[in-house]
Order: structure tokens, then sequence, then C-alpha cells
């Protein structure tokens, strides 16, 4: 889910067709997967939350805002998964009827950009101000959601830094956020204006990591002399190296869900 805002500092309106990426969905994988980015278009309305309610009104209200979030969510396979697999499934040689040796490349290998990360493209029909990026991390599995976030305008790259993880589906909330009464709970807004009206809106949404303590990892001489959290967790398949070393565990442990469209 995101929000684009103009020089005003309100959402800009977007439409399906302005917004794509690259793999497009889990349709890259041959799955008819409701998830396209398209989605991201679609402005999402959450319930109101009264002073006071009943069970059976709090459970209207989540069934009611978690429809709302998955017509406006987008899942894609991390563009490593498609790359890294090209050996097996992106191409298959054969003999053409000349005899000579051919190539047939699937979807797959088509799907992944030149630049190798995960892509999504929001175009704009004419020169448009934009003071701010709203975001929200995928929460259905907070762990499948977005690490590392870049932002390129006009093809030049101006910001670049991480997403928090979302607050899970059973409503507990991350240590960085904090509950709200708009609908803004768990975004992060990346901010690109001085002006003052829109830092004050904005500065709640602010992510900060300096905030607290950072981890870091100390080697001298090939001898680790400052220990970090980070070594004790499970290896992170978007990392260099590390998916062709554990490739195995990693397909056999991917989720295999997929959310279908309904027919009719």
């Amino acid at each position: 889910r995101l929000e684009v805002l103009g020089a005003n500092g309100a959402p800009l309106p977007l439409r399906g067709d302005q917004v794509t990426a690259a793999p497009h969905s889990l349709r890259s994988l041959g799955l008819d997967d409701a998830r396209v980015p398209e989605n991201l278009a679609v402005p999402v309305k959450l319930s109101s939350r009264p002073a006071k309610t009943t069970a059976a009104l709090a459970a209207a209200r989540a069934a009611s805002d978690a429809a709302a979030l998955a017509a406006g969510s987008w899942l894609t396979p991390l563009t490593v998964s498609l790359a890294m697999s090209e050996d097996a499934e992106n191409t298959m040689h054969g003999i053409n009827g000349a005899g000579t040796g051919v190539s047939v490349h699937s979807a797959h290998s088509y799907d992944v950009p030149p630049s190798g990360e995960n892509e999504l493209y929001i175009l704009f029909d004419r020169p448009t101000a934009i003071s701010a990026v709203r975001l929200w991390n995928y929460s259905k599995t907070p762990e499948r959601g977005v690490r590392d976030v870049s932002v390129y305008f006009d093809e030049l790259l101006i910001h670049r830094t991480g997403l928090v993880m979302a607050a899970p589906r059973d409503g507990a909330q991350p240590e960085t956020t904090t509950p709200r009464d708009d609908g803004l709970d768990g975004c992060q807004s990346l901010v690109f204006t001085n002006d003052p009206a829109i830092v004050r809106q904005e500065k709640a949404l602010v992510t900060y990591c300096g905030s607290e303590e950072q981890d870091v990892l100390c080697i001298d001489e090939r001898q680790v002399s400052v220990r970090s959290k980070w070594m004790h967790s499970a290896p992170d398949p978007s990392s260099e190296g590390v998916w062709d070393n554990h490739r195995a565990t990693f397909q056999a442990n991917r989720p295999t869900t997929g959310a279908v469209r309904a027919s009719g």
C-alpha cells in the first residue's frame, strides 16, 4: 500500500495504468493472484475506531479492514529467487530444424529488470511536484515484506532507506509504531520537502534509525572482535551469495500461498 503526496501535502489520485512493476506480481510465477501493482492506485479506507465497541463489532471491523487492505495490496517474488533459478527453470536447451542449438527462455527471466532488483514504477502524465511518499509494508506475513527501499525521480537516485516491518495481523504493534486513529497505522513516510506544514504533518510517520543503538559487527584480521546479534539470525536469501549456498532449504520453506481471484 502506498500514497504519493502532492505539493499541498494531500494524496495524489492515481489510476491503475500509472502503476506497474518488474517482476509484475506472483503472476510472473504463473499464479492467478489478485495482488497486482495496479492495486496500489486504489485508495484504502479503513473503518473508524469508536471509543466503545463490542467483540462482534470489533470482529466485523477487522474483517472489513482486512478486505480493504487485500484490495490495495501488491505481492511479487524476489528477483533473486527468479534470477538465481535461471539454470533450472528459465532456460531450456534444444535443437531447431536446422540443427542449431537454441535457448528458450520462460517468462521468469524476462520479468527481472536490468538492475536485478524488484522495481515499482509510478508514471505521471505531466510534471508533478511530490512532497512525500507514504509506504505500508506487507502485513499478511510481515517477514515477507520489504527491507530496503531506493527512490528514483526521473532515473536519478534521491533516497535510500530501510522500511519498518509491518505489524502482524493479530493486532500486536511493533515497537516502532504507535496506534493511530487516522488510518495511518504502520505507515512510514519519506519526505522530500522543507514545507513546515507538511513536515509537521508527516513528522510522526518518519522513522529515524539514529534514535536507537545500531547493531555493529567488527572483524579484525579475520577474527570477530565485536559480536553482532545478526550473527545468530537465519541467512537472508536476498543477500549476495546466500541463495546459491542455501537454495534447497529456501525453496523447501518458501510459502506457496496465493490469493486467487474469485470466478464469476
